[in-house]
């Protein structure tokens, strides 16, 4: 709410205006600010606009895009935006005051006149018209007029009305215009709330640079779900929106979803994002971290680990050459295991080697003697040819064939390629022995045996006696 006092002695005109900001709340008006301009100078014109806060701004926006301003486009701007009663209170009205041609001009439009513009008249008193504007315009003009009498100084007197006048919707600061013929100026600004009014709240569309969050600063609301005081800011049983045209972010503590990030599909916004207040967090899009711990059940059925892809069988490489499944099949480089049955197709290379080795597992090749540290036991060679000097030591036995330290005895036949040798004494027992060139001998012990063979010298005869040969002829 505001008030305006206009003083027009025909040379000039004075225009005041308290800078009070008030709301009504609970049928009650408050006190919410001490500096708001209400008187405007735009060129050759001067305005006092009172009104609602809003409808006050909406005002400015358009006169502030016009060269000049009349009467005219006041009236006709004010019809054109409709603006209705509040609470059964007429939102606007303005005083215009206009130098022009060597002439000054006073116009008032209000919304309870129906926007029709009135030239205040010069009903001049003592050389002097006064006007009163906005709320308590008749108490002002009989306080004013008792001021006069006792003083013709124009600012006094406007100082003392304003100061009787100072309430809960007036006061704050006493701003002074002068207009005359030829300027506009501004003439003085003076402290009319002895002792200062409290403010109670406030109100605005847009608060323009910084608001301190003080020890004595707590905005809140009727609800007291919303407070923000020097701790900080808090929110009780509500939820805190974070909205673009494409983007919704959400706080809400009330539902079970205390946090989720939305986006915009085709007029609807779809969750992205979201964590509820078990602490499982949902989303949509790809997770990517450098580094960290995660100490919880992991469960994917696509994806990657490394160089692995998941799928619903387990993992595989990307080649599709190496994979472990959940049923126990694996393939990775020469191993496989498939169905129970493991092959490997490289080389193992083992200090050990427990279980069962069968002969087709066992390639071709030298065992080096390094490797057979506490022997070999000759039951474990069953078959083959042991060629060299491979038996050290020991006594080795074989089916007819027994040696018993330096003797070597022979049950059955024995037969020699190329030559026999020995050192010692060969004897026989009842068996005969032969070689490649056909000698054949045979004698029993005790007993004197001749026999006649065919040798390259011709038929000859052995004679054995014991198993020992004694006679060649």
């Amino acid at each position: 709410m505001s008030s305006c006092v206009v003083l027009n002695n025909g040379e000039f005109v004075i225009m005041a205006s308290d800078t009070a900001l008030s709301s009504l709340e609970n049928d009650v008006f408050k006190r919410v600010g001490n500096s708001c301009q209400k008187i405007f100078h735009f060129g050759n014109s001067l305005l006092f606009i009172s009104g609602r806060f809003d409808v006050v701004e909406l005002i400015l926006s358009y006169i502030k895009k016009e060269n000049t301003i009349s009467p005219i486009f006041v009236s006709k701007l004010l019809s054109s935006l409709n603006i209705e009663k509040e609470d059964g209170i007429f939102s606007v009205e303005i005083i215009l005051v206009k130098s022009e041609n060597k002439n000054i001009s006073v116009y008032q439009i209000s919304q309870y006149n129906d926007y029709k513009i009135v030239e205040l008249d010069n009903d001049f008193v003592d050389s002097l018209s006064i006007h009163c504007a906005g709320i308590k315009s008749k108490e002002c003009t009989s306080i004013l007029q008792e001021e006069l009498k006792l003083s013709r100084n124009a600012v006094d007197v406007l100082k003392k009305t304003y100061s009787k006048l100072s309430c809960e919707t007036i006061g704050g600061f006493l701003d002074i215009w002068v207009v005359t013929k030829s300027e506009i100026k501004f003439l003085e600004k003076i402290n009319i709330d002895v002792p200062p009014k409290n403010l109670h709240m406030l109100v605005a569309d847009v608060i323009v640079g910084r608001l301190l969050a003080g020890n004595t600063l707590t905005i809140t609301n009727s609800n007291n779900n919303f407070t923000l005081d020097s701790t900080g800011a808090t929110l009780n049983n509500a939820k805190f929106n974070i909205q673009t045209t494409n983007t919704k972010v959400i706080i809400d503590p009330t539902s079970s979803i205390s946090f989720r990030i939305q986006k915009n599909q085709g007029g609807t916004f779809v969750d992205k994002f979201w964590v509820d207040n078990s602490g499982n967090v949902n989303f949509s899009g790809t997770l990517s971290g450098a580094n960290g711990t995660f100490s919880g059940t992991l469960i994917a059925t696509t994806g990657y680990i490394g160089t692995m892809i998941i799928d619903s069988l387990g993992l595989i490489t990307l080649d599709g050459q190496n994979y472990l499944r959940g049923n126990g099949d694996l393939k990775w480089g020469g191993l496989s295991i498939l169905g129970g049955t493991a092959t490997f197709s490289g080389t193992i290379y083992a200090d050990k080697i427990v279980g069962q080795v069968v002969n087709s597992q066992i390639s071709n090749g030298a065992v080096d003697d390094s490797k057979v540290t506490s022997g070999l036991d000759a039951g474990k060679i069953t078959n083959g040819t042991m060629s060299g000097s491979r038996i050290y030591g020991g006594s080795p036995t074989f089916s007819g064939v027994q040696v018993l330290g330096t003797d070597l005895g022979i049950q059955g036949n024995l037969t020699v390629v190329g030559s026999l040798l020995s050192e010692g004494t060969i004897t026989t027992n009842e068996g005969y022995f032969y070689t490649n060139l056909g000698y054949i001998v045979a004698g029993s012990v005790g007993v004197t045996t001749s026999r006649s063979i065919s040798t390259p010298f011709g038929s000859k005869i052995i004679t054995f006696k014991g198993g020992i040969c004694i006679g060649f002829t």
